[in-house]
């Protein structure tokens, strides 16, 4: 029974990439998809990851290109034992001043107790068993312990703001990675090495999104909004391909005329490729018309899904030959 269970679920899940491919394959034929003169692929997301502080490396992780991070994982560490160091002293010279602080408060009832008797003796006795000086003397002692309380809780502000500072700077001796990515490049650093401020160690990438820089006849661009669906996938590598659709001369393009603002354009679109092969994004950005441009395009930005095709692998990879179109409603 449960092996036929799995059989039917593996039916459905085949019925339905067959689905997406036809309807990817429908829309990338549609006579209203407008077709790309020119594709450009970038990384969206992209770090050098450095220190802010010179020392030696202890952490490297990972240590070889290719290799995956996650986020919030630990990368890149310098040794950092001085500065642990420091911020025990500090932490220690704030649990001082607590036993100082609790030292002046007692200090203070004393002072105070001891000021309070004297006053009451000489009312008892109705005369000045304790003379003017003796009593200004007690009160400045009771003043001068109650100095000794702010003095120490100033002392243990201060400690306290330098072990802050000092946390502060202990993490600057640590690099977490700030998103999931692919290390692209080591720098040509290792465990034990030397490492100034700002001396690059690994640069990480995310492939999940790429950006994709399109251009366009700009007779289109009334027809282009934000947000509009664009499909791209890479150029075929194959040039003896054959054509599809009504493509022409061996090329695996098909022709097509889009009447634009009562001028008849001819234009090619390319020939959609397997399911699989298809990445799907949305239009980010509509730039103005390039006069310096000799192609004289419309530049179109868009933000791709990419596909994975295993571990640390893409489909899109920056500077991918790519074919695209947009579908405008």
């Amino acid at each position: 029974m449960k092996n036929l269970f799995s059989i039917v679920l593996a039916h459905a899940l085949l019925l339905t990439g067959h689905s997406a491919f036809a309807q990817l394959q429908k829309e990338w034929d549609s006579p209203n998809a407008i077709p790309v003169v020119g594709a450009r692929v970038e990384v969206k997301k992209q770090i050098e990851i450095s220190v802010d502080v010179p020392g030696t490396l202890i952490t490297l992780t990972p240590n070889e290109r290719g290799e995956i991070v996650k986020k919030g994982q630990v990368i890149v560490e310098i040794d950092k034992e001085r500065v642990v160091a420091e911020l025990a002293e500090l932490d220690h010279a704030v649990t001082s001043s607590d036993i100082l602080i609790d030292f002046a408060k007692i200090t203070v009832d004393q002072e105070g107790i001891r000021l309070k008797d004297m006053k009451d003796r000489n009312k008892e006795a109705g005369s000045m068993v304790f003379t003017e000086n003796e009593i200004r003397e007690q009160d400045l002692a009771l003043i001068k312990a109650n100095a000794e309380v702010r003095k120490s809780q100033a002392d243990k502000r201060g400690a306290e703001l330098k072990a802050d500072t000092k946390r502060v700077e202990l993490k600057q001796y640590t690099r977490h990675a700030e998103f999931d990515g692919i290390v692209v490049d080591l720098h040509k650093k290792a465990i034990g090495a030397s490492v100034r401020q700002g001396d690059p160690i690994m640069t990480i990438v995310n492939f999940e999104e790429m950006l994709v820089e399109l251009k366009v006849n700009p007779n289109f661009k009334r027809r282009i909004n934000i947000g509009d669906k664009v499909l791209v996938r890479p150029t075929s590598s194959s040039p003896d391909e054959a054509p599809k659709n009504g493509g022409v001369n061996g090329s695996p393009f098909r022709s097509t005329k889009t009447d634009t603002a009562n001028e008849a354009i001819t234009t090619s679109l390319p020939q959609a490729s397997p399911e699989e092969e298809i990445c799907v994004g949305r239009v980010t950005f509509v730039g103005a018309r390039r006069e310096s441009d000799k192609e004289n395009t419309l530049v179109v930005e868009c933000v791709v899904q990419n596909k994975i095709e295993g571990i640390a692998k893409y489909l899109l990879n920056e500077g991918s030959t790519v074919d695209a179109v947009i579908l405008s409603p």
